[in-house]
């Protein structure tokens, strides 16, 4: 796994992210499908507005893990922002840290459409959960606007995700956005911009109930401190939940008892009977798999304890079993 980019611009843009969370500054506008939308009332020289939505939801609703897996599955977001034309991961780090190109709907004929070029992060302090995406000066040199598209400029987008202080076992959520779409932009369109990207809290929500959450690769960084799972790639089929992952796997295994990243698996709703699971991997394999039903996980478990050859690609197919008990059948 190569090194993630950009260490200073990610450390910023978290406290960025963090500073807006923690500002006073903010102005209520109004509360539409359960979500307060709120408007930053300090200095900001974007188009448009920064925005946030906060929102929150019981335990029956949705889980933390299953929020984060949707947020953070960049192949998705054109099935629950209605403004996502497109788009795609540019390249994989791990499974939240990528560089990513999205491509926005324009509103014909007045305003063309968008694109945006950044890098995608996250991190926990406590039992705060941020998933965060900006833009990088040298990935837009890199990286030139898609055909008919402007490029966007973010300066901060994230999600944080904690236990609700109000509803026990619930879930309190954020969404912020701070943008600059370019351009003149009318102020028709910019208040409509304003108005609907909170509500991707409960699009997000929408989205959970009807169609699930994806598979999502969880690192096991408290037993396994020294060794790591990289995503190489990864594509879901929303619509039969076909889902394949390439992987590699580096460091040092400390432990062979211990796995070294799980897999999640959602048996509420797409996967209701479980799955059926085909595991290829490389001569000289060094890991193997071990299925969880109880804890809805796919583990990834070292054979052997010392170092790991990263160069070795694993892949996983999972399908979807279409009856009989929940099992995760090999």
């Amino acid at each position: 796994m190569a090194s993630i980019p950009y260490p200073e611009a990610r450390a910023d843009a978290l406290q960025k992210l963090k500073a807006l969370f923690h500002s006073q500054d903010w102005t209520t506008v109004q509360k539409s499908e359960g979500v307060t939308l709120k408007t930053y009332s300090g200095s900001s020289s974007a188009s448009v507005p920064i925005i946030r939505g906060d929102a929150t939801y019981g335990p029956a609703e949705c889980s933390l893990e299953d929020v984060f897996s949707v947020a953070s599955f960049g192949e998705l977001r054109k099935h629950w922002d209605s403004r996502t034309e497109g788009g795609q991961a540019l390249k994989i780090f791990n499974s939240t840290a990528y560089v990513f190109q999205t491509l926005q709907y324009g509103f014909w004929p007045i305003v063309s459409g968008r694109d945006i070029v950044g890098m995608s992060d996250a991190a926990q302090e406590g039992d705060h959960h941020y998933l965060y995406q900006f833009s990088v000066p040298e990935l837009n040199q890199q990286y030139p606007p898609a055909k008919d598209k402007v490029r966007a400029n973010l300066a901060i987008s994230g999600w944080i995700l904690r236990p609700s202080s109000a509803v026990p076992g619930g879930l309190d959520i954020t969404y912020i956005v701070d943008i600059d779409i370019g351009g003149s932009i009318p102020t028709a369109v910019v208040k409509q911009v304003s108005t609907q990207t909170p509500l991707l809290i409960a699009r997000v929500v929408a989205y959970l109930k009807s169609h699930g959450a994806p598979p999502f690769l969880w690192p096991n960084n408290a037993k396994q401190p020294a060794a790591y799972a990289a995503i190489e790639s990864q594509k879901i089929d929303q619509a039969s939940g076909h889902y394949v992952v390439e992987l590699s796997f580096g460091g040092t295994v400390e432990s062979t008892a211990d796995a070294i990243a799980s897999l999640s698996i959602d048996t509420k709703v797409i996967y209701p009977h479980g799955v059926s699971l085909k595991w290829t991997a490389p001569p000289g394999d060094e890991i193997a798999i071990r299925s969880d039903v109880a804890e809805k996980r796919i583990h990834f478990v070292p054979k052997n304890a010392g170092a790991l050859d990263p160069t070795k690609i694993y892949r996983l197919e999972v399908t979807k079993k279409s009856s009989g008990a929940v099992s995760f059948d090999m």
